[in-house]
């Protein structure tokens, strides 16, 4: 209660004892105390106390604060005997002035009178040609994003007519340059946009559309004819004609204060509930903040989905900063490999994930985090070996773990990852930002003092207005803030008179940190979304056959969050079945990932479900009685592959991925350890084809990929395979290495003309790009007025080279490095490729260059040589 007790010790470790207040004396050895000894002894008309501790469970700051937080109930028990146990307050009034006015000191000023639109028109006229978006090979300055936006912008507003102020237009996107036209064009338009994931159920989507009674949708062409029978119109976004009016920046005609987006999440009732987000709130995330700085130089990631609050910080820290915004597309996030060398090519500064995305990251290609200035992560409960991991590679100053539930916009609290104890067992979740307060508080909304458990309270400028169409929730969730009156000079222009009770358990630690302990209510938080039970619960009884349910989260082996429904049924019920009927509305996240038929469900000697009792679900295919074994060599690889993954003992090869408890986590984490096998598939593949049959007879119809270099021992890449073919023998001595090689017809003419233009790239950032869209397309005779073009098949191991080749090149700083870089290689086993630009002045009156671009293949070296150019 006091905060004495902890994780470690039980309660009987805490003893209290009266020594001859009853007229008994008390004796007690002090080595057999286990963590406190308590006594109190009577001496005349007075009582005196006495702790002694077990130094090696508490610390003396932790005893002396419990020392004053007892004395200090006991002093209000004596001024009034009667006082009831709800009433005591534990807090002091010293604890009350420190968490009120100095942990939750966090007022700067910013921007908070001014629209988004306001403010990106500001960096849109202060740096006008600098990249805005990044998405492919596609790039658009801030003033083509203005541009283009302000053209949407005044159709939308045609288009509303006589509408009243601040209305909603849903915005239903791929990952595109067009998703974020759409955005600024409708907060522009002085609309409110509403982000919906075209993937969402069908039943979903139309809710949310009904629910926020939107006046339009904004689509694409893919989705435009499947939406525009819903009775709602339907833009579709990509139509140039809305691209040819007028450019200018439209007359404003909204406030800081109204609404900027509608984010649903998921709700108890079994119906989304729609989060009020306001302008202000927005920029409060992004602009003069205690977290982050964000300049003009970064370069950031929009990982985060746009129908996810981790997007509104990807998307408005870039683009209210002048910063640049690198879009990547759904294949690209699930893919380890092209996504690591996008962060790596675009040369990204800053960026969010989750932490289950974070943790995979560690993982599977750390050195993505090389060039990283701050990278946030956050959304569920932390991996302390994986946090350690990344701090011992990048350093301290560099990672900060965030925390916020879509109520108070994207994040009220984040921990700069400094340094790690090697006891420690998790990683706070810090101090609030800027604007930001945060209170711990026990029954009746009483502050908790120091060491505490209670709920985690928001208040502040990110709060959400609340909930759409739902005063009742709204009531109950923003409660009148008890603390205001001594807030009230925080910041002249908000009075925090509300604060958000998030159902979050948490407590403060001695140097202002909170550090999170759980839930109190059955919501739970997994892959970076919220999920409330009850709305998975109250759809498995809309499916006939199911009489009681229950939905819980559990934790696997590898600390990774999953979601296990137990039911009882009068049939047998496939859990397929009940896969398929979720998912006609609810998202792929909220489906859990086992569901466990049961004669009944297990109760409490008060008749609720003990949720303690329910069993694991089955992990082994030994109980599925349509289990088949692996059939060939790539079967088994992959069924080894997702047994490791999975957790599973023994698993089907006809058993479907989802089925097993799979997830896109999962997926990413199969395709990783599949490569390492040899056996290169796509996460896509996994949910496409479902199972491992399915998976390896398509590996078996397309090849078998080999990896560019299958494993660090051998180094061999597809050009060395081509090389190696009908090879001479390789040759060594103490000064010369000549790896095996015969240059055939089909590969020099490959080397020499795969290149039928010169492109001049400014930056290296673009060969990756180059290399892989590149068509390759040459001339081979022409006429006057004639061409005949042959087209050269493409070969795989273009993006093979770049990656090899531009390993560590940022430290050959002169010849000898070069030299020594190439040489190693070799030594390893790689050959090396050149790309030489040779060109002539054609007309020496003018300085114009022809370009003829040669690959040059080195293959080998002789140290006994010593001029450089002759030593190759």
């Amino acid at each position: 209660m006091l905060g004495i007790k902890d994780n470690k010790n039980s309660f009987a470790g805490t003893v209290l004892a009266y020594e001859s207040i009853h007229g008994k004396e008390l004796r007690i050895e002090e080595e057999n105390i286990q963590a406190v000894f308590i006594s109190f002894k009577k001496e005349g008309a007075e009582i005196s106390g006495n702790i002694v501790y077990n130094s090696k469970v508490y610390s003396e700051d932790t005893i002396e604060r419990f020392s004053k937080k007892y004395s200090h109930v006991l002093s209000q028990v004596l001024k009034d005997k009667n006082m009831k146990i709800a009433d005591i307050e534990l807090i002091t009034e010293d604890e009350r002035e420190l968490i009120l006015t100095e942990f939750n000191k966090t007022t700067t000023q910013y921007p908070w009178d001014k629209t988004i639109c306001e403010l990106f028109e500001e960096q849109a006229e202060k740096v006008p040609e600098n990249i805005a978006l990044v998405f492919g090979d596609e790039t658009m300055t801030y003033r083509g994003l203005n541009t283009k936006s302000n053209q949407l912008a005044r159709l939308l507003r045609e288009e509303m007519g006589e509408t009243s102020p601040n209305p909603v237009i849903g915005i239903m996107m791929e990952r595109s340059m067009e998703m974020i036209i759409g955005i600024l064009g409708i907060l522009k338009s002085g609309a409110a946009y509403l982000p919906i994931d075209p993937e969402h159920p069908a039943d979903r989507i139309r809710y949310m559309l009904e629910d926020s009674k939107a006046l339009f949708l904004l689509t694409e062409e893919g989705l435009f004819n499947v939406w525009k029978g819903l009775g709602i119109k339907v833009v579709n976004i990509k139509d140039d004609l809305i691209y040819k009016g007028d450019c200018l920046n439209l007359p404003k005609n909204n406030k800081s204060t109204d609404l900027a987006y509608i984010m649903y999440t998921s709700g108890s009732t079994g119906k989304p509930k729609g989060n009020l987000i306001t302008h202000y709130n927005i920029s409060r995330v992004v602009k003069n903040t205690n977290y982050i700085d964000i300049n003009s130089n970064d370069t950031l990631l929009q990982l985060s989905n746009y129908a996810f609050d981790g997007s509104v910080f990807d998307i408005y820290g870039a683009l209210l900063n002048g910063a640049k915004l690198v879009l990547v597309d759904k294949g690209t996030i699930l893919d380890m490999p092209s996504l690591s060398r996008l962060i790596k090519n675009q040369k990204i500064t800053v960026f969010f994930l989750t932490t289950a995305l974070f943790n995979t990251l560690v993982d599977i290609n750390i050195g993505c985090f090389d060039h990283i200035r701050k990278v946030l992560f956050g959304g569920e409960r932390v991996s302390v070996p994986h946090v350690r991991k990344a701090l011992e590679y990048m350093g301290p100053g560099r990672i900060i773990h965030v925390y916020g539930p879509t109520e108070s916009t994207v994040y009220a609290t984040y921990y700069p990852v400094d340094e790690i104890s090697s006891d420690a067992v998790t990683i706070p979740i810090g101090r609030p930002i800027s604007n930001t307060q945060v209170y711990i508080v026990g029954k009746n909304n009483c502050l908790q003092p120091v060491g505490v458990p209670g709920e985690l309270c928001i208040s502040g400028q990110g709060l959400a207005l609340g909930y759409l169409n739902n005063p009742k929730l709204t009531r109950e969730k923003f409660v009148p803030n008890p603390f205001e009156k001594e807030l009230s000079d925080f910041n002249p222009h908000f009075s925090p008179n509300v604060m958000y009770k998030t159902g979050d358990l948490a407590r403060w630690l001695p140097d202002g940190n909170i550090e999170f302990l759980g839930r109190i209510d059955y919501q739970v938080k997994i892959r970076g979304f919220r999920i409330e039970l009850e709305e998975i619960e109250k759809q498995l009884m809309t499916y006939e056959e199911v009489k009681e349910t229950v939905v819980i989260d559990r934790v696997a082996e590898d600390g990774a969050k999953y979601l296990c429904a137990y039911f009882t049924s009068d049939k047998k019920v496939a859990p397929k079945q009940l896969m398929e009927h979720l998912s006609r509305t609810l998202p792929d996240y909220m489906i859990p990932s086992f569901f466990v038929q049961m004669d009944k469900l297990p109760l409490t000697s008060n008749g609720k479900v003990n949720r303690k009792a329910l069993p694991e679900p089955a992990r082994c295919a030994n109980e599925d009685t349509d289990y088949s074994a692996p059939e060939n060599d790539i079967e088994e690889k992959l069924a080894e592959v997702w047994q490791r993954v999975l957790g599973i003992d023994k698993v089907s090869t006809t058993k479907r991925f989802l089925e097993l408890g799979g997830d896109s986590i999962k997926a990413i984490k199969i395709a990783a350890e599949a490569e390492k096998s040899g056996i290169n598939i796509k996460v896509s593949d996994i949910f496409r084809f479902g199972t491992i049959s399915k998976i390896a007879e398509n590996v078996k119809r397309n090849g078998t990929k080999e990896k560019s270099i299958s494993n660090s021992e051998t180094g061999e890449t597809e050009l060395g395979k081509l090389l190696k073919a009908n090879s001479g023998k390789e040759f060594e001595n103490e000064n010369r290495r000549i790896l095996p090689i015969k240059l055939q017809n089909d590969v020099t003419t490959y080397l020499h003309r795969s290149l039928p233009l010169c492109a001049i790239l400014s930056d290296e950032r673009n060969y990756s790009w180059f290399y892989r869209h590149f068509i390759q397309v040459f001339s081979t005779t022409h006429t006057y007025g004639t061409i005949r073009l042959e087209y050269l098949e493409r070969m795989n191991f273009y993006s093979d080279i770049y990656d090899e080749v531009c390993y560590g090149y940022k430290d050959l700083e002169d010849v000898e490095d070069i030299i020594k870089f190439i040489i190693d290689k070799i030594d390893s086993g790689h050959y090396i490729i050149i790309n030489v630009d040779e060109y002539y002045l054609p007309q020496k009156s003018r300085y114009l260059k022809e370009h003829f671009v040669h690959q040059q293949l080195i293959y080998g070296y002789d140290n006994s040589r010593k001029d450089n150019g002759n030593r190759l």
